[in-house]
């Protein structure tokens, strides 16, 4: 079986630098949230307009904006795996469970 990669994070989120201390993060063409250099340290704020913290350093900021969203984080390839596992099963129970339904009718 053929193990597929999965994208990580810096390969999906697009990092824009308009003006300097100023960072536009977005993917897939929707924009994700800034992050700001103050006097206090890089403020990050989410796509919607909320605070999600102030942070010692770029990275860190970074970090912090992207962990809001948890759909852009990598699947795990074995939960994919194992829900398609559980939908063959389903309809191997309901197919079996139609052709014995005729068989002893």
């Amino acid at each position: 079986m053929a193990v597929t990669p999965v994208a990580r994070l810096d390969d999906i989120v697009s990092w824009t630098q308009p003006a300097f201390g100023l960072w536009i993060a977005s993917a897939h063409g929707a924009h994700l949230g800034t992050i700001e250099r103050t006097s206090d340290g890089y403020l990050a704020i989410s796509a919607s307009g909320n605070t999600v913290g102030v942070y010692p350093s770029l990275p860190s900021a970074k970090h912090a904006l992207l962990s809001t969203f948890p759909r852009l984080a990598p699947r795990r390839p074995g939960f994919t795996l194992l829900i398609v596992t559980a939908l063959i099963a389903i309809a191997v129970i309901i197919f079996a469970a139609t052709v014995f339904e005729e068989y002893f009718a």
